[in-house]
C-alpha cells in the first residue's frame, strides 16, 4: 500500500521518481520466526484459519501478543488483511482470541457480531 501511495503522490504532484531504498527491506522476518516458534510449541495452532487463506491460528495469536490487536477486526482486517482480500472467507471465520485477552464469552459473541456486520459491507 505504501508503494502505491508514493507512486500516486509522484504522479499527482509531478515529483521526481526515485528508486526506493526500502524496496527489498523485509519487515516481517521476526514475525515469521515468532509464528514458527508458536507453531513449534503448539502444533495445533499451525492449521489454516480458512482454506482460502495462508494464515494459521498462530498468526492470530502473534497479532494479539505482539501487534496490539485486541479485536477481531484488528486481526482480520488490519493485521492479516483477510477482510479486504476475501470478505466471504473472513466473515465465515471471525476468530476472537478471548483467552489471549482474558475476555469472557459475551465479549467474544459481541466481537464476532461486530465483525460480521463490518464484513457485510465488503460483500457483493
Amino acid at each position: 500500500m505504501g508503494e502505491a501511495t508514493v507512486n500516486q503522490a509522484v504522479a499527482v504532484g509531478h515529483l521526481n521518481n526515485q528508486s526506493s531504498r526500502t524496496r527489498n527491506l523485509e519487515l516481517f522476518d521476526r514475525d515469521k520466526s515468532e509464528v514458527r516458534e508458536t507453531i513449534k510449541r503448539s502444533p495445533d495452532l499451525g492449521g489454516k484459519l480458512h482454506p482460502d487463506f495462508p494464515w494459521a491460528e498462530a498468526h492470530v495469536i502473534h497479532a494479539v501478543r505482539h501487534q496490539f490487536a485486541n479485536r477481531v477486526e484488528d486481526v482480520l482486517s488490519r493485521r492479516l488483511r483477510a477482510l479486504p482480500l476475501n470478505a466471504q472467507a473472513a466473515n465465515r471465520h471471525g476468530p476472537a482470541r478471548r483467552g489471549e485477552l482474558d475476555r469472557d464469552a459475551a465479549w467474544q459473541t459481541k466481537q464476532v457480531a461486530a465483525f460480521r456486520e463490518l464484513a457485510a459491507g465488503y460483500l457483493p
